[in-house]
């Protein structure tokens, strides 16, 4: 039996919890500081490039807001046959596009909790909805002027009383926007976030109604549709 064990093909890291963003259910509400990932670690992770083939970059924070997001990313380009994925909440998407268009990104996961910009911009303050919309726009333009493939596009809309009636309407914008997934995730609030009245269990059969509604609709649109718990 040897020894020595092979790298693995997939890798995970936790590059920062900063955020440039602040959103009404996060963990963040409750807290002072905020790191990013050792620069040592870092290093050592870009070591690793040349022997795995995907490596997300999912973390507690923002991927944008990482201190040294424009040296990564040129590292990054290093390696073009490693697939990235990564989420974001759009905000930078945009200026970033023309240099991910020069890197393997395989999946970008938009975190966006509203398919209006008056329920959007009150859940993530200093999150807008034409963010969003022109990041996207940006990368599927960028890509394709790169001859690359656009990465898979998801939507990640976090459920609540005050937004579960947009979610129909999220399908709706992702076949507009040519986005190929939307997922609905289930609110769990950080105790100093006051939201309890947000959680939809306390509204018994609203979250399966609208759900089935997208689910519907999405069916039609030709848009993949998920939810990351289980409904009846």
């Amino acid at each position: 039996m040897s020894l020595f064990q092979p790298y693995p093909d997939k890798i995970y890291v936790g590059l920062t919890d900063k955020c440039n963003a602040s959103c009404i259910q996060c963990w963040r509400q409750g807290e002072k500081y905020f790191y990013d990932m050792d620069d040592s670690l870092v290093k050592r992770i870009i070591t690793l490039l040349p022997f795995i083939k995907e490596i997300g970059w999912w973390s507690a924070g923002e991927f944008f807001a990482y201190e040294k997001i424009d040296w990564l990313l040129e590292e990054l380009k290093k390696h073009p046959n490693v697939k990235h994925s990564f989420s974001t909440n759009g905000i930078d998407l945009q200026k970033y596009a023309n240099v991910l268009s020069r890197i393997n990104i395989g999946e970008i996961t938009i975190s966006i909790d509203g398919a209006s910009e008056e329920t959007l911009s009150t859940i993530r303050m200093g999150v807008h909805l034409e963010n969003i919309i022109n990041g996207i726009t940006e990368i599927q333009k960028t890509f394709i002027q790169q001859n690359r493939k656009v990465p898979n596009l998801k939507f990640i809309f976090v459920g609540m009383k005050r937004n579960i009636t947009e979610f129909p309407l999220l399908v709706d914008l992702a076949h507009t926007l040519k986005v190929d997934e939307v997922w609905l995730e289930k609110l769990v609030p950080h105790p100093s976030c006051n939201l309890e009245e947000e959680i939809l269990s306390k509204y018994p059969n609203r979250e399966t109604e609208m759900y089935r509604l997208a689910e519907k609709k999405a069916k039609e649109l030709g848009v993949t549709i998920g939810h990351t718990n289980e409904l009846s």
